[in-house]
């Protein structure tokens, strides 16, 4: 079985799971450094930890932006990886307004090291005020990226 990593873990016990579930992945997709790579690993983890589990990511799976609403609208989970510019794309504005007016449960990820900047200037800095109360009752999952031990060779 595939490292959990703490982060998932953390994510899944937000979740009232079923074989139906679908979940989908919110990051910002034009700022690569600051949450792109993030999203993708967790995606794989998720599908490496729940087999035939439907894992949305924009990158992967979007077929038209004109239905990001409706892609919001068919999952039952919102992972929101909050790091800097994420506020500031018009796209990741209308995911967060519809998974709000959806009342879609949200789980709010942020990297320290490399999002870009801290969590609270993220907020404060980029965050529209009608948008801020996804923070209130809501703990970040803070994603580490974890460096995996190289294997040993194998004897020749």
């Amino acid at each position: 079985m595939a490292p959990l990593i703490e982060p998932v873990r953390q994510f899944l016990s937000n979740l009232q799971v079923s074989h139906a579930l679908t979940l989908r992945l919110c990051c910002t997709r034009s700022i690569w450094g600051t949450g792109q790579d993030q999203c993708a690993t967790i995606k794989r983890q998720l599908a490496l930890l729940m087999p035939g589990i439907s894992v949305f990511l924009d990158v992967d799976d979007l077929e038209s932006i004109d239905a990001l609403e409706d892609y919001i609208e068919g999952s039952q989970a919102i992972q929101i990886f909050a790091s800097k510019g994420y506020f500031t794309s018009k796209n990741c504005l209308r995911e967060v307004r519809t998974a709000i007016d959806k009342a879609k449960p949200l789980v709010l990820v942020h990297d320290p090291v490399r999002g870009g900047a801290t969590l609270a200037d993220i907020m404060k800095d980029e965050c529209p005020p009608e948008m801020q109360s996804i923070f209130q009752g809501l703990k970040a999952i803070e994603w580490h990226r974890i460096k995996v031990p190289e294997a040993p060779p194998l004897p020749s």
